[in-house]
């Protein structure tokens, strides 16, 4: 591979990008220890553009680091979970210096900087190196990464301590509710399970299609890879989720439609209004509603004014699909009323409620909901060509009756709830697709039929609420949970941070110390023997 024509060495001459030597790493990963001994020098013989050749000689080491997860020889990550330790007790310890009992950054910025800092240093890559806690059915012994989980448990009350102004003999778990954070065994767990959501998203095509559905499957007797250990560590369905494609679309490519967004809700209001007296123009109001549980979708189409036909659709679930998602197949609808439509239309409106849907339409990225955004400009460039095949069956002796424009269509946001009967009829009908089912198949894009894949952010939704519910059945079984409850019934919540946000750093320190019972009053003192 470094050698051969055409390989590593020769595109680095090739390219004027010389590769340095003390960045090539040889790593021989074996389960032997005796064959880690009998490792050999990899000699490698290089040529320089003016063909000398040059022998460089890389000696075997017991780990390397690749784009910063330390690799070592047996594969167990035991040197990146030394590494992340040492670098996560030396950030707690910066940490601590701008947060005191009496004085420092207030709590909830505190909290902030730790969420948005630290946090991310831990989790960095942890769907590699971590393995989520389990227990097996046959034993009450904990599995996976229980060392490593414990250490990182342990800077994280350090941390907690020195956010709320504690006193050092404070339990972590009291904390963490009072600062309503995840404990890290359940950040960890539901970081990985994220990067599995990520894993089964992924295209056919994609070169690690085929090993994630193995490590789907199950976990192996021996030799279990991370694949296997993060796909054991959810309980969800991963089987039926979207797929999510990196490049799906030239980025060159054109859309079919513009889109309008006012700067008031007035101005749109307005706008609607001057539109609904234009006899040439064709209107589809849409909107996507969650009601009971469950996802629906509604569309009305208007001409000149007034109400000609209107579609619904029942996605499922709020477990399985979001609110966004049904604004998006509102759309579709919209656009398969319009497509009913026998007649020419220069100028075509699909008016919303929903900027953040009308923006995603613009461009097609790796994003939830991609392939219903695919659907829809098929449907669009399909409701275009109809219109110009009508266009074109048009006869008319003077050229200037001829009929040259191309149909025009917008995507308009409209505000909600403002008494706009379009947007209103839209509404109802979306809670009716909620309470009476989806309307006639001939109302409905043709792709309706198949049941819609799980949306994968209302997995990583459900997977967020999974890890909150953990949390907080883990803090109910605590030892420190009676104490509490009679103070604060609703930990883990903010209502502590909400409470601390009037109060200055002493008082704040003063109120955990009162609240957690550990405080330097003579009760407290003589328990720990001060």
């Amino acid at each position: 591979m470094m050698e051969r024509e055409g390989g590593v060495l020769d595109w680095s001459r090739s390219h004027h990008s010389p590769l340095k030597n003390n960045k090539l790493g040889l790593v021989d990963f074996t389960m032997s220890s005796e064959k880690r001994k009998g490792s050999h020098p990899l000699v490698l013989e290089a040529k320089d553009s003016n063909g000398r050749t040059s022998t460089v000689t890389i000696q075997p080491t017991n780990s390397c680091k690749l784009l910063g997860v330390v690799i070592d020889q047996s594969l167990r990550w035991n040197k990146h979970q030394e590494l992340m330790h040492t670098r996560a007790v030396k950030w707690t310890s910066l940490f601590l210096r701008i947060h005191r009992a009496f004085h420092g950054l207030p709590i909830r910025s505190g909290r902030q900087l730790f969420n948005s800092v630290a946090i991310p240093r831990i989790t960095y890559a942890a769907d590699i190196w971590y393995t989520p806690l389990y227990t097996k059915p046959d034993s009450a012994c904990r599995m996976g990464s229980v060392a490593i989980t414990k250490k990182l448990q342990a800077i994280q009350r350090r941390a907690a301590i020195g956010i709320t102004g504690a006193i050092r003999t404070t339990a972590g778990d009291t904390l963490d509710a009072h600062l309503n954070m995840l404990p890290i065994k359940e950040t960890l767990r539901l970081t990985c399970q994220k990067a599995v959501a990520r894993l089964a998203s992924l295209p056919a095509t994609h070169p690690l299609s085929k090993f994630v559905k193995r490590a789907s499957r199950g976990l192996l007797q021996r030799h279990n890879a991370p694949l296997h250990c993060i796909f054991h560590s959810i309980d969800s369905k991963v089987d039926d989720l979207e797929t999510i494609t990196p490049a799906s679309r030239n980025p060159n490519a054109t859309n079919p439609f513009t889109i309008s967004i006012e700067e008031s809700r007035m101005l749109a209001k307005e706008v609607d209004n001057n539109s609904n007296g234009n006899n040439e123009q064709v209107v589809a109001y849409t909107d996507g509603s969650g009601m009971e549980g469950m996802i629906g979708a509604g569309a009305v189409l208007y001409r000149d004014g007034v109400r000609i036909r209107s579609a619904r659709f029942l996605l499922g679930e709020d477990t399985e699909h979001m609110v966004h998602k049904g604004e998006l197949v509102g759309i579709a609808l919209g656009v398969q009323l319009a497509k009913m439509e026998r007649i020419i239309i220069p100028r075509i409106k699909i008016s919303l409620d929903n900027q953040a849907a009308i923006q995603g339409m613009e461009n097609v990225s790796a994003k939830a909901g991609q392939h219903i955004i695919h659907k829809i400009h098929r449907a669009i460039d399909e409701l275009r060509n109809n219109q110009k095949r009508r266009q074109e069956l048009v006869e008319a002796s003077d050229d200037e009756t001829r009929i040259n424009r191309s149909t025009q269509i917008t995507l308009t946001w409209v505000p909600g709830h403002e008494g706009i009967e379009g947007n209103e009829a839209a509404d109802k009908e979306a809670k009716k697709a909620i309470t009476d089912g989806s309307s006639t198949a001939a109302t409905l894009p043709p792709w309706t039929k198949d049941t819609l894949p799980q949306n994968i952010s209302a997995l990583r939704q459900e997977l967020k609420l999974a890890a909150r519910k953990s949390a907080h059945d883990k803090w109910k079984s605590s030892a420190q949970y009676d104490r509490t409850r009679p103070i604060d019934k609703t930990m883990p919540s903010n209502k502590y941070l909400q409470i601390t946000d009037e109060l200055t750093r002493a008082e704040a320190a003063a109120l955990i110390q009162l609240r957690t019972g550990h405080i330097g009053l003579n009760k407290h003192l003589n328990r720990i023997n001060r």
